[in-house]
């Protein structure tokens, strides 16, 4: 079963975040799209750059993705998207 729920988190390291982000993305770009666990780093990566975008106010909406992973889709794009 699926909740969803609205979560706070104060006083975040975003530069913590990010260093944790790219780490995921490098290790996603190593493994490519066909590993097992694809969706489940995808779905963490875009979990952080939400947070990332919230915390730095660039949260935008995406055409058909609603406020999503900006940046991540900046730095991969080319490589596993």
């Amino acid at each position: 079963m699926s909740t969803t729920v609205t979560v706070t988190v104060p006083r975040v390291d975003l530069q913590l975040l990010r260093t944790q982000r790219d780490q995921l993305i490098d290790i996603v770009n190593e493994q490519g799209t066909s590993s097992p666990r694809f969706d489940q780093l995808d779905g963490i990566i875009n979990l952080l750059d939400v947070m990332l975008d919230i915390g730095e106010g660039f949260a935008i909406n995406l055409p058909g993705m609603g406020v999503n992973q900006t940046e991540s889709i900046r730095k991969r794009k080319g490589k596993v998207l």
